[in-house]
C-alpha cells in the first residue's frame, strides 16, 4: 500500500515545481495582495491563462515582471539587500 501522506517539505517543493499558480499564490509569492494581482492581470503587467472557469499564472509571467520591474528606471531601480 502507497503512503498517501505528505510532509510540508513535498508540499512546500510541489508548490516550488507548478507550471502554473493560483491567483493567490501569486500574491503570495510577490507579497501584494490578491485583488492587486487581478488588477495587474487587467492591465496587461502580469500574463495569465484561463483554464476553464479558473484564472492561472504561469511561473515565467512573475519571473517577467520581476524582471522588468528591476530594470524598470521609473522604478527607482533594484533594490540592494
Amino acid at each position: 500500500m502507497a503512503n498517501t501522506e505528505h510532509t510540508a517539505e513535498e508540499d512546500r517543493l510541489g508548490d516550488e515545481r507548478a507550471l502554473l499558480l493560483t491567483v493567490e499564490a501569486a500574491a503570495q509569492r510577490l507579497s501584494i495582495s490578491r485583488v492587486r494581482v487581478y488588477d495587474m492581470i487587467r492591465t496587461g503587467q502580469i500574463r495569465s491563462v484561463k483554464l476553464g472557469r479558473s484564472r492561472r499564472i504561469p511561473v515565467a509571467a512573475l519571473e517577467e515582471l520581476v524582471r522588468s520591474a528591476m530594470f524598470d528606471p521609473s522604478n527607482n531601480g533594484p533594490t540592494a539587500a
